[in-house]
């Protein structure tokens, strides 16, 4: 089969919004290296992100509502019949995609493959602090809750797509890539990270990372994305009486109809909730509000330290606000606390 021919069955989905200083070299770069089927998702764009696209040879959807996950929602609809993979990339240029063909060559051996900016050193330099912490803090919470650690949140990601339709993926903000993470834990796919370039965007305007109050919302969206999952889960494990491990009761068919996938090595038990690391259903929930509600009281704590001078900032209250509405999320997990340790309650 020739290299053009195999690649046809990989179907590429960009979302873009006012990316026209990039769009263009963004598919040209993905052109390059043999893919042809390239959708972008225009998610409400001013500049002329449509146009660019189309002269580069793309195909435009759009997608008025705005959303990363609402625009990767889009881009998966009315997918033909010969689409076996579908990657997704950012539209900012900031993805190498001359590492591409590395992540090509696992799709025999791997359902999930996704690159590792945290892997390179010109990947990590380019994350801002921000984005390394909280990076840090989904991987953590996954690893907690369904023992798979990851190492980022990267935006580049080649996925079967009889895997991606068994996830059924909900969310349609910034909580998309953690819910696709997640959830493919839970569904036992071969997961694959790569080390990967990363590069800063090479035009336009950055949404998320670019501010503050940006990476803070995405921030908030990924935790209460987590929290949600969490929460299905454990009615999941309640509602099957807690007497069997999820792995062991195998309710849900193979997820791309080979009986010889298995779970990787690495994922370890999977019994969720109730069998977690040997702990039962009450101590692993405890310990899992003991976590989100100390992150959260930290974090709006040293959000709100800087916006607390009203009389000289009156542009400071609405951040401010924003701090202690996180930190009454904080309060409200705290309470369902049944007992913390003394380090923890300082």
């Amino acid at each position: 089969m020739a290299l053009a021919t195999a690649l046809d069955e990989i179907l590429v989905v960009i979302p873009a919004l006012n990316e026209a200083t990039t769009i263009g070299d963004v598919v040209r770069s993905l052109q390059a290296v043999g893919l042809s089927r390239i959708r972008v998702v225009d998610n409400g764009s001013s500049d002329r992100t449509v146009e660019i696209t189309h002269q580069a040879g793309a195909e435009v959807v759009v997608e008025p509502i705005r959303g990363y996950g609402q625009a990767c929602w889009r881009g998966l609809q009315e997918v033909d019949a010969e689409t076996e993979w579908v990657l997704f990339c950012d539209a900012d240029g900031s993805d190498d995609l001359s590492q591409l063909p590395q992540l090509l060559a696992q799709r025999n051996d791997y359902d999930f493959i996704l690159g590792n900016r945290r892997g390179t050193a010109t990947g990590r330099a380019q994350l801002t602090a921000v984005q390394n912490f909280g990076n840090g803090l989904a991987s953590a919470l996954i690893a907690w809750g369904w023992g798979y650690r990851y190492h980022d949140l990267g935006p580049l990601r080649l996925i079967r797509r009889q895997a991606l339709e068994h996830i059924q993926m909900g969310d349609r903000g910034f909580g998309w890539t953690v819910e696709m993470q997640a959830r493919a834990v839970e569904l036992g796919l071969r997961i694959c990270e790569l080390p990967v370039n990363y590069r800063p965007r090479q035009g336009g305007k950055s949404k998320i990372s670019g501010t503050l109050s940006g990476s803070f919302k995405a921030g908030v969206i990924i935790l209460t994305t987590l929290i949600r999952l969490y929460a299905r889960t454990f009615q999941s494990d309640v509602g099957a009486q807690g007497s069997t491990p999820r792995a062991s009761q195998a309710t849900h068919p193979p997820i791309l109809g080979e009986p010889d996938v298995q779970s990787p090595p690495a994922l370890g038990d999977l019994g969720g909730l109730q069998f977690q690391n040997g702990r039962g259903t009450s101590q692993w929930l405890n310990q899992c509000l003991l976590f989100l509600s100390a992150v959260l009281l930290i974090w709006s704590s040293v959000w709100s330290l800087p916006h607390g001078d009203f009389l000289n900032d009156p542009t400071a209250v609405p951040q401010f606000w924003w701090g202690m509405a996180l930190m009454g999320a904080g309060f409200v997990m705290a309470w369902g606390l049944r007992s913390v340790t003394a380090s923890w309650f300082w």
